[in-house]
């Protein structure tokens, strides 16, 4: 992954370096004050970014949850065409950006978060990346969240994270260009640099990153004519280096935070809150359960309504004319298997070739309604298999716990045939 990541960043440096030194807004060092600790930013803002921390597995969750209601416009929504699509993806997406940065701006609490970024006194391409892991994970919640509850696939999702990732380092560049009506279409850096500013007031304007109209909608659009920013950064003392930002949000003023505790925007929030912490609470015991399973927290949460035997059922046949179907790699078939079952890789079924197979199987079977039993290693692989079976209209169920619960109480040698 790091090649992937290196190679991010020379190809940026590649497009972003020339253009500022050629048509800069500021004079200014191509390695200024801050550039070392933001290329780190860059490197770890990567490796969150793509796992967002506990906001995928969390919006993956509520998505799958939200799934389960069947709703129709969720179909409709992901039928359109994709340019449809992108265009309501991006204003749906900033739309939860907007609240969220909002939040950001207004609870003293994500300030402090929020304030690293904007500690930046140099706006150019690479100040993008300034970000706070928290305040990473905290607005891709509330930018993702939205996007999977109503329906929009993943293919979506790939092409919005393509572009809002292009956007995000186009308006921090140090670009002098008069943008003209394209600042009325998208975000550009003339609209965001008057977000850095240092003045006072200006700071409480253009929250959007992509989508102007939701600054317009909400009465925060700024753009000055014949002005340009001319300074940026906070009045904060924030720390120089990674690691300091890194905790400077944890370290708690006392007489500020009480007077943020008896604030009445505290009391407004004080639900919202309540809810967020709820929600935080939930996910966390969901994603230890998910842990303590072994699956990823969308195969947590789906296996809930998947029907299961026990190794012990099993073994005491508590099932009739059952058929074993081992859904995981032939090299882990090959390594230990429970005695009689068929290899049919998960990678096969989800590419419709393995459906075919199992169909065939149970139509060829001389048992009249087989109970075809899926397993895997520890169950996340035989609930997604399952997922994809269910249509058929055979019966099938997870071996709970997978090969490893059956050798709790079997063992090899009583069982399965070994590999030599």
């Amino acid at each position: 992954m790091f090649p992937d990541v290196l190679k991010g960043f020379l190809f940026l440096a590649f497009v972003f370096i020339p253009l500022e030194r050629g048509f800069s807004l500021h004079e200014q060092l191509t390695f200024r004050r801050g550039w070392t600790t933001d290329t780190l930013y860059f490197v770890v803002g990567n490796f969150i970014g793509k796992a967002a921390g506990v906001a995928i597995p969390a919006v993956l969750a509520l998505s799958f949850l939200n799934r389960l209601t069947g709703f129709g416009w969720q179909t409709a929504i992901s039928s359109q065409p994709i340019i449809f699509q992108l265009i309501e993806v991006i204003f749906v997406a900033d739309l939860g950006y907007y609240l969220a940065h909002r939040m950001l701006h207004a609870v003293p609490f994500l300030w402090r978060f929020h304030a690293i970024h904007h500690s930046v006194k140099y706006m150019d391409w690479l100040s993008t990346v300034r970000v706070h892991p928290v305040e990473q994970v905290f607005t891709k919640i509330f930018q993702l969240i939205p996007i999977f509850c109503l329906g929009f696939s993943l293919k979506m999702l790939g092409l919005y994270a393509i572009f809002s990732s292009a956007i995000a380092f186009f308006i921090h560049s140090n670009l002098c260009f008069n943008f003209g009506i394209l600042n009325w279409i998208i975000v550009t850096p003339q609209l965001h640099h008057w977000h850095h500013v240092k003045e006072e007031g200006i700071l409480t304007q253009n929250f959007a990153a992509q989508c102007p109209l939701v600054d317009l909608l909400f009465g925060t659009f700024y753009l000055p004519e014949n002005k340009i920013p001319a300074r940026y950064g906070v009045t904060e003392l924030i720390p120089g280096g990674y690691l300091g930002q890194l905790f400077y949000p944890f370290q708690f003023k006392r007489k500020r935070t009480m007077k943020f505790f008896q604030s009445p925007l505290f009391y407004q929030l004080r639900p919202f809150l309540i809810g967020v912490g709820i929600s935080v609470l939930g996910i966390g015991s969901l994603t230890l359960g998910a842990i303590a399973h072994r699956m990823d927290l969308p195969t947590f949460v789906s296996s809930w309504t998947v029907p299961k035997v026990t190794a012990t059922e099993l073994q005491q046949g508590h099932l009739k004319n059952v058929i074993l179907v081992d859904v995981r790699t032939p090299k882990e078939y090959a390594e230990d298997r429970i005695s009689g079952s068929v290899l049919v890789p998960l990678s096969e079924i989800e590419t419709g070739l393995g459906v075919k197979k199992i169909t065939k199987l149970a139509q060829a079977s001389s048992q009249s309604e087989p109970t075809i039993v899926l397993y895997c290693a520890a169950g996340a692989r035989s609930v997604k298999a399952y997922r994809r079976l269910e249509q058929t209209g055979l019966k099938f169920v997870s071996l709970a716990g997978g090969i490893n619960a059956w050798r709790e109480i079997v063992s090899p040698s009583q069982d399965a045939i070994s590999a030599s």
